[in-house]
C-alpha cells in the first residue's frame, strides 16, 4: 500500500476529509496520488507531513519519488 494512503488510513479519514483537511489537494488529485497514478508535487508532500503530522512523508517522498533525493539520499 501507498505510505500517503496508510497514513490516511491510520488517521481514520476518508479521503474527501483528508481533501478538507489538506486544503490545497483535491480527492481526486489525492487519489491518483495514493494509488500511484501521479506524483505529489513537493508542495503537496510538505502539505500532507504538516497536516497529517506525520514528518515522515517528508522523507519517504526524499528517498523514493524525488529525482534527486533517490540518488542522493539514503532510505
Amino acid at each position: 500500500m501507498n505510505m500517503y494512503r496508510e497514513v490516511r488510513d491510520k488517521l481514520g479519514l476518508t479521503r474527501d476529509q483528508a481533501s478538507e483537511l489538506l486544503e490545497t489537494i483535491e480527492p481526486g488529485k489525492l487519489e491518483r496520488i495514493e494509488s500511484e497514478k501521479q506524483l505529489p508535487s513537493p508542495e503537496d508532500v510538505m502539505i500532507m507531513a504538516d497536516k497529517y503530522g506525520e514528518p515522515n512523508i517528508r522523507n519517504y517522498y526524499c528517498a523514493n519519488q524525488c529525482p534527486m533525493g533517490q540518488r542522493y539520499v539514503p532510505r
